[in-house]
């Protein structure tokens, strides 16, 4: 994962208090998966 993307999980990890990185980018995938669906309606 390029630099600037691994600073962002960690400041949104920080900003939002979620437990790890992992947790992070499962609430992104599962936003993208919504908005999959959303667009699908």
């Amino acid at each position: 994962m390029p630099a600037p993307l691994v600073q962002r999980v960690k400041n949104y990890k920080i900003t939002k208090v979620c437990k790890s990185s992992s947790q992070v980018i499962k609430l992104a995938l599962d936003l993208l998966q919504y908005q999959e669906l959303e667009q699908a309606l």
